[in-house]
């Protein structure tokens, strides 16, 4: 499954305009986005404990299958289910092409990570994995 080929189909559907009003959305910490579709076996275990923190690289190929979840998540939720999840801080509907990180972590990282107490690369990884580049961000 590619991400490239989803992207018509997905600028359709975030150009309709959605009937979600602030009380049809659900506050984040209300949705259940793993019930909408089902969770992808490499979510369902642990995949390994990495101690060493500089060993917790995370693959594009990992990056991609987690916004391939995401994509069939909000797809399901807004054009099957009519269920809408909102931003909180402007009440928009979550969409593939608003989605931004903080929603990830909340809705999907955050979540799948809890129950194991890791980080999302020891919940996909096989052992360790080096990185070959390092990127980092500032808030």
């Amino acid at each position: 499954f590619r991400a490239d080929l989803c992207f018509d189909a997905l600028e359709a559907l975030d150009d309709e305009e959605h009937d979600a009003t602030t009380s049809d959305c659900l506050p984040l910490h209300e949705v259940k986005a793993f019930e909408t579709v089902d969770l992808p076996e490499e979510y369902k275990h642990r995949g390994a404990q990495i101690p060493d923190i500089h060993m917790r690289a995370i693959s594009i190929q990992q990056l991609v299958r987690l916004g391939m979840f995401v994509l069939q998540v909000l797809t399901k939720c807004v054009s099957e289910e009519k269920t809408y999840i909102c931003d909180p801080w402007d009440t928009r509907v979550i969409t593939w092409c608003i989605v931004n990180l903080y929603h990830i972590t909340d809705l999907f990282v955050v979540p799948l990570t809890r129950r194991f107490r890791c980080s999302f690369v020891e919940l996909v990884a096989k052992g360790p994995q080096a990185a070959k580049w390092f990127v980092s961000h500032w808030w």
